[in-house]
């Protein structure tokens, strides 16, 4: 596993420090579909969302939807679909919160978050109760990129999740969307036993009852989730 993560994180590099140019893509698109090794195509998978061109988006959502699909590839085409950022992923994407891989669902709800679309709110609401406490991370602040009123009851009842990354990522959201009904479950929260959740808490209602920009308590947390998740 620990292998796996270093691969990962080297495929990322690489896709991140390589320059593609409009000519590349069709290549690269190329990559994706049809090179003969899993991860071969979820390299290509990566560097088409930093890329972010929308000659993707197609080929990446064949991909993501087909389940005979490496699942490392799936991971990789629903986080670029989220750095692209088309409201066409969105149906697949919130498919994507069932798929059966274990990382899959979490890595859907991250790129809801950064595309959003209203209509992710109540599936990703669903996933706040999932029992993958990496999908219930990344649904917390998908649902605070949003910024929905909607979520604003439920992610108050996920203040009291049992983790605690997740119970920060809540109260960011909180502080994102900013409606008045959290601020006294987050003065709660100011006495939660976690540190970083207390911060994000007192970040939170400083956004809420005064203007101040919300905090970022989390944030890198997520970004780093993220690298994790493509591959």
């Amino acid at each position: 596993m620990r292998l796996r993560l270093i691969l990962a994180a080297l495929v990322m590099l690489a896709a991140m420090a390589m320059p593609v140019t409009g000519d590349r893509v069709d290549d690269i698109i190329f990559d994706l579909l049809y090179s003969a090794t899993p991860d071969k195509r979820a390299e290509a998978a990566v560097i088409l969302g930093r890329v972010g061109d929308l000659r993707a988006v197609d080929p990446l959502l064949q991909v993501l939807t087909d389940k005979k699909e490496n699942s490392t590839v799936r991971r990789a085409a629903a986080a670029s679909l989220g750095e692209i950022g088309d409201p066409r992923a969105v149906d697949p994407l919130i498919a994507g919160l069932k798929d059966e891989d274990f990382f899959v669902p979490a890595t859907a709800a991250w790129a809801l978050g950064e595309i959003g679309d209203p209509r992710a709110v109540d599936p990703l609401i669903e996933a706040l109760g999932d029992i993958d406490w990496q999908l219930r991370m990344n649904a917390a602040k998908a649902l605070g990129e949003i910024n929905d009123s909607r979520a604003v009851d439920p992610l108050i009842e996920t203040l009291g999740d049992r983790n605690w990354q997740i119970r920060e990522r809540a109260a960011n959201a909180l502080g994102k969307i900013g409606d008045p009904r959290a601020i006294e479950p987050l003065r709660a929260a100011l006495m939660d036993e976690s540190k970083r959740v207390k911060t994000a808490a007192s970040a939170a209602l400083a956004a809420i009852e005064h203007g101040e920009p919300p905090g970022v308590g989390g944030e890198d947390g997520i970004l780093q989730d993220y690298y994790l998740f493509v591959i």
